[in-house]
Formats: structure tokens, sequence, C-alpha cells
């Protein structure tokens, strides 16, 4: 038979209009009160003395090598750059590219003669490098697409020499190293008198340079490409280690999607050797002592008797069964225990791997307590692994867990408008997966919405049917597509293995009345490879987006960094691009 539970609460209820009873806080009999106490074993309790002083003492080793990819070369780290800047910088313009940024080459470019007249260089020399044809800016093909570009190039070709091709021709010589003496290129030839003031003009030139657009100095002459960036998985992917007392210690991120780094990003590889050098930065002690100070919460029990409770957090509004016993324990810690825990507040320079050594507690007693760390404690599973990093791989003995790594990152950047985006997305019906390039960098600065200009260039691509049927048909191939559609046919590795890649492949499109195929105009998918493939778990059935975009940002000693990044998100799910095979329309 079933049965009904009723709960009743027990409350205090006053038919008094005085609340001076109340706010007095009575205990009509002590003696009683003690005795309940003693009956629960309240008296049982092994509290401590509160904590009053603390010192804190780890070990810290510095970042020290750098390797970019899963398979680059590891190189020395540099503490002056921060490491989102390290890793996602690309070139800002690549020399080959048809369709490069003339618009910032030409800035460059009248930044170059600004510069030259400052430094009282005549204006003979300085129409000499505005005039040079080794310095013009290239006459691209890239123009026939790009309206904007080409009626900036017709305002600016001939005027102001191009920027990029400018640094890569004073750098070599300006710069040519230690012991040497920076001089001009032979070409384009000044007068003598002018050439130690264009000396000075082109230094504090190349300075600017190198301080406007953030590029990796192995790359700076003649970039190609980003080693960090896998197009495989469209995802960045790079290491770190630190020399310890034990040893070296790698991290890799293996699957970092641009944005912002974390401790979390990193995972411990033991496998893993940069290769650490006698003069990498060794392993400091750092010795902290400070005051505790209680965690505070917000709806926090409060301290004092009659002090007004803050009002966002109620937990005597969380309603729970009997059954619910993790919530009815969150509301029992939040209330009982919340105020037993402190924290710790130690200052640190980030880039740098720390190992806590020994912890000493000082209590109100003059007791001192040696707090270790959690890895010492003798269960076989310990509890509490906030902040520990996790293994690459599976690994018998624990190497590093007790390693916390507070990575050099920053705090917040500003983020300028996409001059790139592209959509992958899953076709179901035509079982594709496309790639559609809604923004492509545009010559003349920005980008150039290929969405827009295909939709202007056709303004009605369903014909409308015919009034009258006349009893006759044609047979089609295929339909058309978009021109910044492009398909990403499934193919099989090794046809003996399942493993399935998604291979670039080329649509059919209509360009003015004769057949053409679709054509990448940006560098997120490529062009110059012909071969680019991507692991079909990388485009899942809610697709991704792919964006490039600058992001500017400034550094713990006052610098800026001015970068190209790029940022891997989730998509907007399907989609269908209307490809038909074998269609057979009326007349």
């Amino acid at each position: 038979m079933s049965s009904i539970t009723f709960w009743t609460r027990i409350e205090p209820f006053s038919r008094l209009d005085d609340i001076d009873a109340g706010l007095a806080a009575e205990t009509h009999d002590p003696l009683w009160l003690l005795a309940r106490q003693w009956q629960t074993g309240e008296f049982q309790g092994e509290d401590a003395g509160t904590p009053v002083l603390a010192k804190f003492r780890a070990e810290r080793s510095p970042l020290a090598r750098f390797r970019a990819g899963p398979s680059g070369k590891p190189e020395a780290y540099r503490s002056d750059v921060p490491l989102e800047t390290v890793v996602e910088r690309e070139p800002v313009q690549r020399f080959a590219d048809p369709r490069r940024d003339l618009r910032v080459a030409a800035e460059a470019g009248l930044y170059f003669l600004r510069l030259l007249e400052r430094f009282k260089v005549s204006t003979a020399s300085r129409q000499v490098f505005a005039a040079a044809p080794r310095l013009q800016l290239p006459d691209t093909p890239a123009t026939e697409d790009d309206e904007a570009g080409r009626r900036y190039l017709a305002v600016m070709r001939g005027r102001v020499p191009d920027g990029y091709r400018l640094y890569q021709t004073l750098a070599p010589t300006l710069r040519p190293g230690a012991g040497k003496t920076p001089t001009l290129p032979a070409a384009p030839a000044i007068a003598a008198a002018d050439r130690p003031k264009a000396i000075e003009a082109g230094i504090a030139f190349l300075d600017w340079f190198d301080a406007r657009y953030s590029v990796a100095p192995a790359t700076a002459g003649a970039p190609s490409a980003t080693p960090t960036w896998i197009s495989e998985r469209l995802e960045y992917s790079f290491a770190v280690s630190a020399k310890t007392s034990d040893g070296e210690l790698a991290l890799s991120a293996l699957e970092y999607h641009g944005g912002a780094l974390e401790w979390h990003s990193f995972d411990l590889d033991p496998n893993l050797k940069l290769g650490a050098r006698p003069a990498d930065p060794k392993p400091e002690t750092v010795v902290r002592t400070v005051v505790p100070a209680p965690v505070r919460y917000s709806g926090m029990a409060a301290d004092r008797f009659w002090q007004l409770e803050d009002a966002q957090v109620n937990f005597n509004r969380v309603e729970g069964d009997p059954d619910e016993l993790m919530r009815l324990l969150l509301v029992e810690f939040a209330l009982a225990y919340g105020n037993d825990w402190f924290t710790i507040p130690v200052d640190s320079v980030p880039g740098a791997v720390f190992r806590p050594q020994s912890l000493v507690v000082t209590d109100a007693f003059g007791e001192r307590t040696l707090v270790p760390h959690y890895t010492e404690s003798g269960r076989p599973q310990p509890e509490w692994r906030l902040f520990s990093l996790s293994a690459a791989t599976s690994i018998s003995t624990p190497v590093g867990e007790d390693a916390l790594f507070l990575p050099p990152v920053l705090a917040a950047s500003l983020h300028g408008e996409p001059v790139e985006e592209v959509l992958f997305i899953r076709d179901e019906l035509s079982n594709l997966v496309w790639a559609v390039e809604r923004l492509a960098p545009s010559i003349a600065g920005g980008a150039l919405n290929r969405t827009e200009r295909d939709r202007a260039a056709r303004p009605d691509p369903v014909a409308p049917p015919p009034e009258e049927a006349t009893g006759d048909a044609s047979f089609r191939l295929a339909t058309l597509v978009p021109d910044y559609w492009i398909p990403f046919q499934p193919q099989r590795v090794d046809p003996g293995k399942p493993d399935i890649r998604l291979r670039r492949a080329a649509a059919l499109i209509d360009e003015g009345g004769e057949p053409g195929f679709t054509e990448p105009f940006g560098r997120i998918l490529e062009p110059e490879h012909t071969n680019l493939t991507l692991f079909e778990e990388e485009v899942p059935r809610g697709g991704v987006r792919v964006v490039r975009q600058f992001e500017y940002a400034r550094w713990t000693d006052g610098s800026t960094f001015l970068w190209l990044a790029r940022r891997k998100r989730p998509g907007a799910g399907e989609g269908s691009s209307g490809l038909r095979f074998d269609l057979v329309e009326e007349a």
C-alpha cells in the first residue's frame, strides 16, 4: 500500500510587535545547549588554529625551447614575445602571392618616403625610390576579380614603392650582421650626399616594419607558410620545454584552435625531447612568505552573527528531495564548511613551469605544519587534481604531475575584421564536404565578399519555367555551383584500411558562358598546394568555420604586436550546394 509523506517545518513565531527579544539572541538554558552539543559530537572536532603565516617554496623553470608543428626544428624560446604571437603569427605578405594586400604595401612605402623626408633626404633621391621599377607595386592578375583592387592599383602604382619589396631589398644590406657596416643596395642608386641619411632612414624603416608586423625572424625575408598551422587538422600544433632539476620537461599543445592559450591547452609529454642546451635558462628557487586570506565566494554565509548577507545567491531557496544527496551536500558544504579554506597569493613572472617543494603554515598558536603536495598522498588515486597537467600519452610512471605551468599569454587582444573566412559544411545529398570561401583577401585591403560578388554576377540563377510545354527535353550532365564553393571528396588513404581523407577537388562553374572550375582565392585552402587533404573527423556534422584576422596586443614591457592569426570555431550546421547529376529538363 502506498504511503504519503508529510513534511512539517518548525519555525519560531512571535505574537508581539516588539523585536527586541529576537535581536537579543538570548540563550535561556546554556547547560542544556552544551549537553546537546556533547550528545551530537560537536566537542570531538579537531579544528586547528587559524593560519596566520605561510612560507611557500617552489622551483621555477623558465621556458627554454620552442618547436613549431609536430616535426619542426626546435629553437630557443623568445621571452620578449607573447606565446600566442609566436604560435599564430604568419607572414603578412607572401611575395609570390598574386592576391597579397597591396594597400598595406603602399602604406609601408609611403611611410618610408616620409622617413626620407624626415632625415633630410633630397627630393630627387626620394623620387628615385618612388619610381624604381624593382620596387613598384606589381600589376597582379588578381585584379580581374577584384574591382576595388584594380581601382586602387591604378591610383597608387608608379607613385609609391612597394613596402614589402623595399623591406626585402634593404634588409640584407642594412642588417649585414655583427662587425659589418650597414650600406644601401646597389639599386636604386641615389646621390652620394644622400646615402648616409638614407641609411639612417632605412634602418628606422626596418625597425618600424618589425615592430608593426610581427613576422617570425626565420621567414622575414621571403615567407611562405605558417609552420605551426596544420592544414590537415585546421588547427595549430607546437611544443615548449623547460630545464628542471630532474631534466628537460616538455609540454605539447597538439590541438590549439587559436584565440586564447591557457594551462589546460598543454599536455605533459615525457617522451618528447627538444634538446636542452647548456646556455638555456636554469631553474631557480622561488620563496614567498605571505599571510593566508580566507576564500570568499558569492552567497557565502556571513562570518558575523547579525551581518546582512549577499542576496545574489540564496542557499535557502535551494530545493531538494531527501534522495538528492549531492544537492544537499553542496548546501551543507557552503553553509557549514565554506569558511575552512584559505588562499595564498604568490606573485611570479609567467613563462615558466613551477614545481612546489614545500609549504609551511604557522597558525595562531605558533604551531608550524608542513603541508605536503597531493602527489605524496598514499592513496592509489589522489582526489585533488585541480590545475594538474595531463599526459599526452599513457605512461607507467608519473612524470611532472606536480608541475604547474604558467604560460606567458595575453590577457586580451584587439580583433580586426576577418580578411578571410571559410565555412566547411557537409552536404549529405551529394556526399561531399564543401569549403565555402565567403570572404577572400582583397589586394586593396580588407576582404572581398565572394558571396555578394557571385550574387551580383547571377541575379537570377533559377531559370523561369516555360509558359507552354513543347514536349522537348534536354539532358544535363550536372548542375553548376557557385564559384566560391570548393568540394572535398572522401577518399581512402589505404585500400586495406577504413581511414578516409577529404581531398580537395574542383567543381564545374560557369565563367561567362564558358565552363570552368572552382578555385580558392585565400590562403586557408592553400591554392598553391594541389593535394590538400583533411582528416574526415575534422569536419563534423555541424561544420567548421575558419577565419583569418589581424590581432593587436600590448605585452608586459609595453611593446605592441600586430600579427595575422587564424581562428577555428564551430560551424552553422549542414548545407546543400544544389549539385545534381544526370538531369532531364523540359525545354
